[in-house]
């Protein structure tokens, strides 16, 4: 996903590896990110049976 390639200049796949070996990283990505303003693209789901929105695209308010 590009999302994390915007915000925390790896790719998704990576990110998810990274976090997975390192158990607090997950949540210490949720402290690092938590007041960041950013701007989110959602859709609606494609599969009929999902329950939430689908992000699409995240771009960063501020730059720098």
């Amino acid at each position: 996903m590009e999302a994390a390639r915007v915000l925390v200049d790896c790719s998704a796949d990576d990110l998810f590896s990274f976090c997975n070996s390192h158990p607090f990283a997950g949540e210490k990505m949720g402290e690092i990110l938590e007041g960041e303003m950013c701007g989110m693209t959602l859709s609606e789901p494609k599969n009929g049976n999902a329950q939430h929105l689908r992000v699409v695209s995240v771009s960063p308010l501020h730059t720098g």
